[in-house]
Formats: structure tokens, sequence, C-alpha cells
């Protein structure tokens, strides 16, 4: 054998082994942070000793189950209901709102933080019920985005031409508009054009396809205003197809009956809470332009002749507002704190994974601090 080949198969068994221990180094690292997780749980009433992990510029920390969970034995007594916003998810744990508000009332008021995101909260709002103390006060933070857009799908602004592919891919649902579509959207939308593919999980499609119904645990209203859209999936060549006509009545009606559905979810949680609830009004999706409704609405906007500037998006905002209104319940609007904050067609108070970032953490604390203290000082 001659040197020249040696000297190759001494390289080759050196990138091997080198390989082999990269591997065995990442093994480790994991098996070592996962050790330091289930010890890092604490004694009731003790702080937690979390762990900061950082990861492309934002700060993470490894909260054990005990923190969120709802259902353990030592009662609160404000329970704040959300998702990965009210958690936290993008900032330092210590930095999210609902950490803020729990370091503000101190020993005075427990507080206690329902779910670490959308689909982890519709499985604890269903078993509330079976939670062995009642709070003083109840606070939904009701994302109009990440809650509304499945119930409103605002189909009734999409053109009559404009589909989505449901495409079964190892386990996902490729949600993916045509190409006639996606022409569209970058003459009329350039910059949500690269949102041509998004993949999510079946369950995720099913726990958010309604998420608020999910939340309050109306099976049978959120089985009743689904029925009309489960008779348009059907299989095609193993994947799914939903074909969306633009002034369906059928999807009219079913955007209507899902006003009808969010009132009745907010006058079932008013009862069950003696009243002792606040709405938190946040962001809607579609004011910073992340997800696949506020696309399709422009485009069949513009391929209607409407101006891009004349579009309402705050017609879901305003309508949840007046459900809020009419049956008394105590809300707070972030929203216009939120807008005031555009820069270069972009909220400073965002971060680029569509979570606030620790500024508007700070805002959102700041905009419900006063009228939460105003609230449960009144059941003293």
């Amino acid at each position: 054998m001659s040197n020249k080949k040696i000297k190759y198969l001494k390289y080759a068994y050196g990138l091997v082994l080198g390989i082999f221990f990269l591997f065995a180094a990442v093994f480790i690292i994991n098996m070592t942070l996962n050790l330091i997780r289930m010890h890092c749980t604490s004694p009731a009433g003790k702080k937690i000793n979390d762990i900061v992990i950082s990861k492309d510029g934002f700060e993470f920390r490894v909260v054990p189950p005990e923190y969120y969970n709802i259902h353990s034995a030592e009662p609160a007594d404000i329970l704040l209901y959300g998702d990965s916003w009210t958690f936290g998810f993008g900032v330092a744990h210590g930095y999210a709102f609902s950490e803020l508000i729990r370091d503000h009332f101190g020993n005075r008021y427990s507080v206690k933080i329902a779910g670490k995101n959308g689909s982890d909260l519709a499985r604890q709002y269903i078993a509330i019920k079976n939670t062995p103390f009642k709070p003083r006060l109840s606070i939904i933070f009701f994302n109009l985005g990440n809650d509304y857009e499945g119930s409103m799908m605002q189909s009734q602004y999409w053109s009559t031409d404009e589909y989505v592919t449901f495409g079964d891919a190892d386990g996902s649902i490729v949600i993916k508009p045509r190409d006639d579509s996606l022409k569209n959207v970058f003459k009329y939308a350039p910059d949500f054009a690269y949102m041509n593919k998004f993949v999510v999980s079946k369950d995720l499609i099913r726990d958010r396809l309604n998420n608020i119904a999910f939340k309050l645990g109306l099976k049978e209203e959120f089985l009743n205003y689904t029925y009309y859209l489960k008779q348009h999936f059907y299989s095609i060549n193993g994947g799914w197809k939903y074909v969306m006509k633009h002034k369906d009545p059928q999807i009219e009606r079913c955007a209507n009956n899902g006003y009808k559905l969010i009132d009745a979810l907010f006058n079932d949680m008013k009862s069950k809470l003696d009243g002792k609830l606040i709405v938190v009004l946040l962001e809607p999706r579609e004011f910073y332009g992340m997800d696949i409704y506020r696309r399709m609405y422009v485009v069949a906007a513009a391929e209607r002749g409407i101006d891009y500037n004349n579009l309402d998006f705050n017609k879901p905002r305003k309508n949840v507002i007046s459900i809020l209104q009419r049956h008394g319940i105590k809300y707070i609007d972030v929203y216009p704190t939120m807008e005031k904050a555009i820069l270069d067609g972009k909220n400073v108070f965002i971060n680029n994974n569509d979570h606030p970032n620790w500024l508007g953490h700070r805002v959102i604390y700041s905009a419900v601090i006063a009228e939460i203290e105003k609230f449960i000082g009144r059941d003293r």
C-alpha cells in the first residue's frame, strides 16, 4: 500500500473518529441538561432556580411544569390564561409580562399561569372545571391572532379561485396556496411572499382551528361551527384539499357563526367565574403580517380593486370589543399602544419570532397592572 493511500486512510479514520466523539459529546451534554431539568424543581413557596440557555440572540429558561400547572394543590388568587405570549416565549423568563405581574404582587396575592402555549392551554381550559380552588380574579390574555384567526377564518374576503392544498407530508399538513395566488402575492404584498408554505402538525390544526372553543371546553359549539368546514376536507392522492370560494354563503355563515361562538364562549366564562374576569386584548396577528390569512385578505382585496390602505384590519378586534361590552365584561385593549410602535413597517415591540420582545412585555405589563390592582382591590 502506498504512502498516499495510507495518508488518506488516516484522514478517513480521523474523520470517522471525530464524528463519533462529536455525537458522544452532544449526547452527554443533552443527558446532563435533562438531569439538571429533572432536579430544577423547588419546594412550594421558594424561588425556582431556572437555567438560562442562550440561542440565536434570545435567552430561554428551563422551567419545570410545576411552575405553570394550575392543578397543583397550592391555590392562587389570580389566574392568568394565555399562550406562548403570556408564558414569555423568546425572552428570558423573568422578563415575561406574566412574571412582572407575579413580581408586582409579591406576597400579597399568589399568581399562577395556565399553559405554555395555545395548544397546551386548550387542554388546561377543558380541565379548569376540576381545579380544587376558585381564584379571586381570572385574566384571559386574548391574542386576536392566535385565538381569533381560527374562529373567523376571514374566508369572506378570499377570492373565488383561491384555494389551499393540505398535503400529507411525514405526519404534517403542508398549507400552500396555488401558484397563481403566489404571483399575486408577489405583486400586491411582496413582504408576505416568502410565506408560501408552512408546516404544522395535525394535532395543532385540530387544537388551533378554534382554540378559544377548546379553552372554554364548549365542545358542542365547536363541532357545530366546524361541521361545514369538515365537509370540505376530502382525500385527494393521500392529501387534503379545501376549496375556498369568495362570497360562498356557506362559508360566510361559518364566519358569522364564529362571532356567535365567541359571544357564547365569553358569556359562559363570565357565568363560571361569577364575573371575576378581565379580558386583555393583545395585538392581532394580522397586524404584524406573519400569517396566511392576512395574505389571502390582501390578495383578494387587490383583485377586487380595493386599495391596501382602505383595508380594515381592526374589524375582528372591534367585533370582539362589542361582544365584551354587551356582556359587561371588563377588558383592557393593549392594541392602540402596540400600534404606536411601528417603525419602517415593523413593530419594535415584536421579535422576529412573532412574540413580544422584553420591551413589548414591559408595555403589556404597564398597560394592565393598574386595572388589575383596582379590580382585585374591590374584592378584598
